[in-house]
């Protein structure tokens, strides 16, 4: 039970008197609501780590295979399109962030 749970749960209780042991149990019973705040500090750091990653890993980012070629007017060649490695990504952004989840 949380605090606010157990608060409420006295308040709709009849007016009794409670013995220590009692009210000892009860405040045994009440779990800390935790909340798992991320500071602006441990953002950034695992801004960093993940651009680092990206960086370093760079062939894995970009698929080359993909890349399509045109010729511009000005006889040019320009890159058209290229597939962006999606999963690795996602792996990426998992393995940066997945320290700030909190299991429900």
């Amino acid at each position: 039970m949380t605090k606010s749970q157990t608060l409420a749960a006295l308040r709709n209780q009849l007016d009794s008197f409670y013995s220590l042991e009692q009210v000892i149990r009860i405040i045994e019973g009440i779990q800390e609501e935790t909340t798992n705040k991320v500071t602006v500090t441990e953002i950034g750091a695992a801004i960093e780590r993940l651009v680092d990653s990206l960086e370093s890993n760079a062939d894995y980012v970009v698929d080359y295979s993909s890349a399509e070629f045109g010729i511009s007017c000005e006889s040019r060649i320009e890159l058209e399109y290229i597939r962006v490695n999606s999963e690795y990504l996602r792996e990426a952004l998992e393995n940066t962030f997945i320290d700030f989840g909190q299991e429900v």
